[in-house]
């Protein structure tokens, strides 16, 4: 579903899904719960930056200490060998497993950030020096914890 603003959004409610089909009318008193991407993603970009100002501290008052991070990534296959289900496979393991990741080791968003921003209506208000922050408070260890997951796409 999508609000008023063309945002992707998924809706919560009692009923609200029962005998309906793609395209009709949802019950607006039956919504109880909206959750946004687009919130979802600024609250995920807030907690970088946040994380970057706690590592950058721990650098300048705690040089003889290497900061890291722990991040779990999700192994993912495609359920099959379709190439649609691989380049979607692809894009979930970047967004599930890269996006965060990229900035903390990196000091920046990777490559595909803002194209997977455009094709979800996302928009990230960065302060001015929020870039600056970034790069500032990258992690020198980079822990992993790996998980596997067979998608069905």
């Amino acid at each position: 579903m999508y609000n008023d603003s063309g945002i992707e959004v998924v809706i919560m409610g009692k009923g609200i899904g029962f005998q309906k089909k793609s395209g009709d009318i949802i019950d607006k008193d039956k919504i109880e719960k909206i959750f946004s991407l687009s919130k979802k993603h600024t609250d995920v970009f807030e907690k970088l930056v946040a994380s970057a100002k706690v590592v950058k501290l721990a650098h300048d008052k705690y040089p003889q200490f290497k900061m890291g991070n722990m991040s779990i990534m999700a192994t993912l296959y495609a359920y099959t060998c379709n190439p649609d289900d691989i380049i979607a496979n692809q894009k979930n393991m970047q967004i599930n497993n890269w996006y965060c990741a990229d900035v903390q080791v990196r000091g920046a968003y990777p490559y595909f950030a803002k194209r997977y921003w455009e094709e979800k209506g996302i928009d990230i208000k960065m302060e001015p020096d929020d870039e600056k922050t970034l790069r500032e408070g990258k992690v020198a260890k980079y822990i992993l914890k790996i998980n596997e997951i067979i998608q069905n796409y």
